[in-house]
């Protein structure tokens, strides 16, 4: 299954994509940052600072020796929502 979502961050020029295979922060057309591979042996962490009450809520994408963060607190309610379902499509571990 094929999987693609762009999501606007609190910056209206920045996006978060996401596809089958991989996820990347551009900018217009151009990929910024590091583009980090999905697959089988990505593992997804929930963090929440402080932990009891949590002003921040971060997803953590780890693959060996790779590291994604992805600061929820940026996106909108709806936004949030959509990021969790499409990264358990993908059938991401958690």
């Amino acid at each position: 299954m094929m999987a693609y979502l762009a999501l606007y961050g609190i910056s209206k020029f920045k996006k978060l994509e996401i596809d089958a295979d991989q996820i990347y922060w551009s900018l217009g057309h151009m990929k910024i940052g590091q583009i980090f591979p999905l697959n089988a042996y990505t593992e997804i962490q929930c963090i929440l600072i402080p932990p009891h009450n949590p002003d921040i809520h971060l997803f953590k994408l780890k693959t060996g020796q790779e590291e994604f963060d992805i600061n929820m607190s940026e996106f909108s309610a709806e936004d949030q929502r959509t990021i969790q379902m499409l990264l358990k499509s993908l059938k991401i571990r958690c």
